[in-house]
């Protein structure tokens, strides 16, 4: 079994009460205004959308985002070569490990090396700094993929099978993101460009593949303390899933949708 990581879908879902764990209200904010041209009639809307942007993050913590622009077979072929990538043999894929072995780097690192949770706030010395390594195995790809054959030859640590259709994916999620900060810098009142600027032409970019092989006997054998991917804290501007299965992800908890379950 594969899980699929993920467009800001959420679920409104029943508690076991029987109450609503989701308002009716939750909030859909249509980012189409920040794709277009400037001098496009939609334009005009940006203001509008970041004021409901501004709302669904101070009041949510999360929304479901339309009008993205990303067809709904953008992600397919990339992921296809993903999986076909980690159902390789390991060794095989050490071939394209940073020699560090740690995660950071370019390249792939196995199973049991990361360990989010000592990401935590607090983790230096605290809680978090005694965290286990995750279930999980990802390839890193610092910066924008390669662009050509040539290209490809300078990136060692790249795994070709994931050529072209990383680029493809990223040119995808490169016009979503830029759509994002912009939104984001309009709703804190600062200028358009402030955020997205400060990530052209530099290595802060990065794609990033994270696979969650099946555990043997079920997440519920787990020790304690062991989780395919631990509580963290996140240093980037907003998370960005999408669905690619049949029931959509879980959503964080919030303060107004604090134990939000699986639909069935």
């Amino acid at each position: 079994m594969r899980t699929a990581v993920a467009l800001l879908v959420v679920v409104c879902a029943q508690r076991a009460s029987g109450e609503e764990a989701c308002a009716a209200d939750f909030p859909s904010v249509d980012i189409s205004p920040f794709l277009v041209p400037d001098d496009s009639p939609l334009a005009s809307a940006r203001d509008a959308t970041a004021a409901a942007w501004d709302h669904a993050m101070r009041e949510w913590g999360f929304a479901r985002v339309t009008g993205d622009g990303v067809p709904p077979d953008a992600f397919a072929p990339f992921r296809a070569a993903a999986l076909d990538f980690f159902d390789e043999p390991l060794e095989r894929k050490r071939a394209y490990s940073d020699p560090s072995g740690r995660y950071g780097p370019e390249g792939y690192t196995s199973l049991g090396v990361e360990s989010v949770g000592r990401t935590s706030a607090g983790a230096l010395g605290g809680e978090g700094a005694g965290a286990q390594p995750d279930l999980v195995e990802n390839v890193a790809l610092r910066g924008r993929p390669p662009a050509s054959i040539d290209d490809l030859a300078s990136r060692p640590r790249f795994p070709p099978t994931l050529f072209p259709s990383a680029g493809e994916h990223w040119a995808a999620m490169d016009m979503l993101h830029g759509a994002i900060l912009r939104m984001t810098a309009r709703a804190l009142g600062v200028p358009d460009e402030l955020f997205e600027g400060a990530y052209r032409g530099t290595q802060a970019n990065a794609l990033r593949l994270a696979h969650y092989p099946a555990v043997p006997g079920g997440v519920d054998s787990l020790p304690a303390g062991q989780a395919r991917y631990g509580a963290h804290t996140d240093y980037q501007v907003c998370p960005v899933c999408v669905s690619v299965r049949r029931r959509p992800p879980l959503p964080h908890p919030t303060p107004r949708c604090p134990q939000p379950p699986l639909p069935p």
